[in-house]
């Protein structure tokens, strides 16, 4: 079978502990450029700059897929309405614990916050702007999402607080300290489904790699997906493999089976 397009999460699947990236996926990716490239991450555009050659025509899933570009080129957006942001605002305005996170189109923005976490934030955020006013940016800037930063590394729990409040968005734990709300029917396999049908690429031609619960649909929305021998059970007991964890070079050892000509022979 020919593999035509292979969807990545970031953080914990793609980039080890240390937030590397696999010294030989960059020259992987070059040398297949019949192979359409696509990361899929919680992340704004400005948090995965960095990490790759913008010449290359890599599809970015980003915020969750509310942002969607190839290389610099916005390819289309899935903005989240002021309504629904004051309403989170308001039910977060009564929760000591959580910081929240403005992910717009042109930067992030956070309320005053300590020098700690800030620099968390920042990691993964890093056109940062700190706003006393985060409606009044949300006004003026197209929201992707608002992520919710929680510092004592309890999003489990805070998100079955949410699950009772009955806010008119979805939301999804994207790590111990990280929940991220999205409007209803955005996510990283509603822009990956879009950009299949953009570029003609059936689920049969996709490889799906990720960790954790906001990767789920990303990874139903691919025939050949991998969980990380990181990934939660609940990742697992949707793919069809698992692969090693994101410290033992789980991703590459996959894609190092792919030949030029994109042949994949499935495993056992």
């Amino acid at each position: 079978m020919a593999i035509r397009l292979v969807a990545l999460d970031m953080d914990g699947t793609l980039l080890n502990s240390g937030k590397e990236l696999p010294p030989d996926f960059l020259p992987w990716v070059k040398a297949h450029p019949d192979i359409l490239t696509v990361i899929g991450s919680g992340r704004p555009r400005g948090g995965l700059r960095d990490y790759f050659d913008e010449n290359w025509q890599i599809v970015y899933l980003c915020d969750n897929g509310a942002m969607v570009y190839r290389g610099e080129q916005l390819l289309f957006s899935q903005p989240m309405p002021l309504l629904h942001v004051s309403s989170i605002l308001t039910f977060l305005s009564g929760h000591q614990g959580v910081v929240p996170v403005i992910s717009s189109a042109g930067c992030a923005y956070v309320p005053e916050v300590g020098a700690s976490e800030w620099r968390e934030i920042h990691r993964f955020y890093r056109e940062l702007k700190v706003c006393d006013d985060l409606i009044g940016a949300a006004r003026q800037d197209p929201v992707a999402k608002v992520a919710l930063y929680l510092p004592k590394g309890n999003s489990e729990e805070f998100a079955r607080e949410l699950d009772r409040a009955a806010l008119p968005v979805l939301h999804a734990c994207s790590g111990k300290e990280w929940i991220d709300l999205m409007e209803p029917g955005v996510n990283k396999g509603s822009a990956l489904r879009q950009t299949m049908d953009r570029m003609g690429i059936a689920r049969g031609e996709c490889m799906a790699f990720g960790d954790y619960m906001n990767d789920i649909e990303m990874l139903q929305s691919a025939d050949f997906s991998f969980a990380m021998g990181n990934a939660t059970q609940e990742v697992k007991n949707v793919c069809r493999y698992v692969t090693a964890s994101n410290d033992e070079d789980g991703v590459m050892r996959i894609l190092r089976g792919i030949g030029p000509d994109g042949k994949w022979e499935e495993i056992g």
